[in-house]
């Protein structure tokens, strides 16, 4: 199930008026998922701010499980995917296991650690991916929305049909980026829906990666991203 019902983000608003302008419509959308959806359904929130409204969401759909909901960070995945495939000369196909921790906005922090390209580990730079790399994703959506007065609507479908693919049918032993409800995966508080990575069995049982080294950078990445959902949480706080 897609939750696209959603009012767009035009270059006029800040983020602040999408939390309160989309908030409610996802109280009603939880309410009835909640009433008639069988426990197995699977819900991608694609409006934004879609981590808090996935949030939301799930906090009226009190009926099923958490495994039920996901908000989709597969969009700020592919942008990432794109710039490595742009600065490596190679399709973006061929360029795997890269993902994004934390929320969908200008916060996400995307991590090229288990970046492959060809199946070798990708060779980058540390001062581009620092860079020109990580403010280059960061701000894409931004940017979009400055040259064309409104939000990207095509990559943004074509993004949520990844997501929903590998939900289905499984990852194929490929990391990508779901934000879930966290169960305190890598310190991030229990309950928030955060961009973690993951891999995803067929059948669609969704496994958040373990083990993986948290350096200075991505602790503050991921501390960053805690504080922009935690203050999106409170805004929405009478809604949940």
């Amino acid at each position: 199930m897609f939750l696209v019902g959603s009012r767009p983000r035009s270059k006029d608003m800040n983020r602040s008026d999408l939390v309160a302008a989309n908030g409610p419509i996802f109280v009603g959308q939880g309410r009835s998922i909640g009433s008639v959806a069988k426990k197995t359904v699977k819900v991608i929130t694609v409006g934004n701010p879609c981590n808090t409204n996935c949030l939301i969401a799930r906090a009226n759909a009190k009926s099923l499980p958490n495994s039920s909901f996901s908000a989709m960070t597969r969009l700020d995945q592919n942008r990432a995917v794109a710039q490595v495939a742009t600065k490596l000369a190679v399709p973006a196909v061929n360029v795997n296991d890269v993902f994004v921790w934390g929320n969908h906005s200008d916060a996400m922090y995307a991590d090229l650690r288990l970046a492959t390209v060809d199946g070798k580990k990708a060779n980058l730079e540390p001062s581009w991916v620092d860079g020109a790399f990580r403010s280059a994703v960061a701000g894409r959506g931004k940017a979009i929305i400055v040259a064309r007065g409104s939000s990207s609507a095509a990559s943004a479908a074509s993004a949520a049909g990844d997501h929903m693919r590998d939900w289905h049918r499984g990852s194929n032993g490929r990391v990508v980026s779901m934000a879930i409800p966290s169960e305190g995966w890598y310190g991030v508080p229990e309950g928030l829906i955060f961009s973690f990575p993951v891999k995803v069995a067929a059948g669609g049982r969704i496994e958040v990666v373990q083990g993986l080294e948290i350096d200075a950078a991505t602790k503050a990445g991921i501390d960053a991203n805690i504080a922009d959902l935690q203050s999106e949480r409170q805004a929405v706080a009478s809604l949940l």
